[in-house]
């Protein structure tokens, strides 16, 4: 209680100061500091609390705080890695987008004039290029209105799990990201796991826990699988 206090009296006044002091609150009325910290899912989640209780039941809650510092400082930087390796991909695909559309927009015209000219029956791909050149040229200011519109689409389908195991299909698949994110998503999982089982928790409950911690719907699948399979009997591998 005094460590929690000492930590609140030292922050400025932010979100995580009030949970700080309600955590502190709840420990000196009698709660343990599992359940208190699962009183506020938003800043400790169930992988954060179900280590904390396991720290708790083996009487080594200080290694486990420091474990949980060092894996959290690491997941941060896989997620900047990440971000970082995207940047790229994401500024050659913007570019080319944007030079599509003034091809669009601005050379495929003339060449309409031309052929107009001419007077000669056009293949059916080029009559098809002609016509989207001439819809992007005619509306292109809707052009700026489909992220918005695809973000809006995403975010539906993240409701509802059927959309989010789609999503999270498509995400592996893609080209260029696909490859970086099967490898966030597995290193999450060994990281994850290897910290729960280090920590004294069951293979299961670790699995169970770390099934909800990868952020991938398709690698929680494949989790809950292999989670079944043990609880059978078979091995790990």
């Amino acid at each position: 209680v005094r460590s929690l206090k000492i930590l609140s009296g030292q922050m400025k006044p932010c979100l995580l100061k009030n949970i700080v002091e309600q955590v502190a609150d709840a420990v000196e009325s009698g709660s343990s500091l599992s359940e208190a910290f699962s009183k506020h899912p938003k800043a400790f989640d169930k992988l954060y609390v179900n280590m904390v209780k396991a720290g708790e039941a083996g009487g080594v809650l200080d290694t486990i705080l420091q474990r949980l510092a060092v894996f959290m400082e690491k997941a941060q930087k896989l997620k900047r890695k990440v971000i970082g390796a995207s940047i790229y991909p994401v500024a050659v695909m913007s570019i080319a987008v944007l030079i599509v559309a003034g091809i669009m927009v601005f050379v495929i015209p003339q060449f309409k004039k031309v052929f107009d000219d001419m007077k000669i029956a056009l293949p059916l791909a080029t009559m098809i290029l002609l016509t989207i050149s001439e819809w992007v040229a005619k509306f292109w200011f809707l052009i700026p209105g489909f992220p918005v519109l695809l973000v809006i689409v995403i975010r539906m389908m993240n409701k509802n799990k059927a959309g989010k195991l789609m999503l999270d299909k498509m995400k592996l698949h893609m080209p260029l990201f696909g490859n970086i994110m099967r490898k966030a998503t597995i290193s999450r999982f060994c990281r994850t796991l290897g910290t729960l089982i280090t920590s004294g928790v069951p293979i299961l409950e670790a699995l169970a826990i770390v099934k909800g911690a990868i952020g991938n719907e398709v690698g929680s699948n494949a989790i809950q699988t292999g989670h079944d399979s043990i609880r059978e009997g078979e091995s790990i591998a």
